[in-house]
């Protein structure tokens, strides 16, 4: 049965003139569906991580009021000191997740200075 299976495959590549290494167009329309797929759910993924950042990004610019209520100076600076890290870790990720996200997203047919310009102009 596999073997007329093979045999019946073979047929076909020979009348649609196909070469063996060439994948069938089943396959070939199966594999862009996929691929369609796993790069809506990467970009859906990215922009999960960069909604997230951006809440802490947020999160850590509220709390720099809050170091008032230290009152060492060496504590007060010693948490200055590790908010303003995780500040400029979220605000690079976003940053970056941001910019690669809108080169990702943008139409194929876009006129791409236009495009990263309006961006540009957006984040002054």
């Amino acid at each position: 049965q596999q073997q007329q299976q093979q045999q019946q495959q073979q047929q076909q590549r020979l009348q649609g003139r196909q070469e063996p290494w060439q994948p069938q167009e089943d396959e070939q329309q199966e594999s862009e569906a996929s691929s369609e797929e796993a790069d809506d759910d990467m970009l859906e993924k990215r922009g999960y991580f960069l909604v997230m950042s951006t809440i802490c990004c947020a999160i850590a610019v509220l709390l720099i009021p809050c170091l008032a209520l230290f009152e060492e100076p060496a504590s007060r600076d010693r948490t200055f000191y590790f908010i303003t890290v995780v500040f400029g870790a979220t605000f690079g990720v976003a940053f970056s997740l941001f910019q690669s996200l809108t080169w990702e997203i943008l139409p194929p047919n876009v006129d791409f200075a236009n495009a990263m310009g309006f961006n540009v102009m957006c984040r002054l």
